[in-house]
């Protein structure tokens, strides 16, 4: 079968409908769940999506079920981390000037990012290249 990406997102569904608990996130793990299914390899997978978790992403997997943990940054998430960082701080900062308590900017960037706010703020010092306030003993 030609594994389209069409067809890689019909077949994740599907195994997403029959399964239940944690999906692999690893080509072994995810290898070996392919055996005697009807999915496709975890090279197709990071071809399309760059990872397996982002695979069961775009499936519409439930995020409790994607473990993201120690996966790599791309650069559409780094683009999307910075646009969402600097709008954030705006909208915060008129909630601030008009009244009202805004979200912490770090949850409303990791539920867009599928990343805990932790890992999302650490990015961002990365990104800006500055330590990161808990090296400093600093909050944000």
């Amino acid at each position: 079968m030609k594994w389209t990406e069409k067809a890689c997102l019909a077949a994740l569904r599907r195994h997403l409908r029959l399964s239940k608990g944690l999906l692999p996130a690893n080509a072994r793990d995810y290898n070996a769940l392919c055996r005697g299914r009807d999915l496709p390899g975890s090279a197709r997978l990071y071809q399309l999506w760059q990872s397996i978790g982002r695979a069961w992403l775009a499936a519409c997997a439930p995020l409790r079920r994607v473990p993201l943990l120690r996966s790599d940054w791309t650069a559409a998430e780094d683009e999307l981390l910075v646009t969402e960082k600097l709008a954030t701080k705006d909208r915060r900062i008129a909630t601030a000037i008009w009244g009202g308590v805004a979200a912490g900017i770090w949850g409303e960037i990791a539920s867009i990012l599928h990343r805990s706010p932790d890992a999302c703020r650490r990015r961002w010092h990365d990104l800006q290249k500055t330590p990161a306030p808990e090296a400093q003993g600093a909050g944000d």
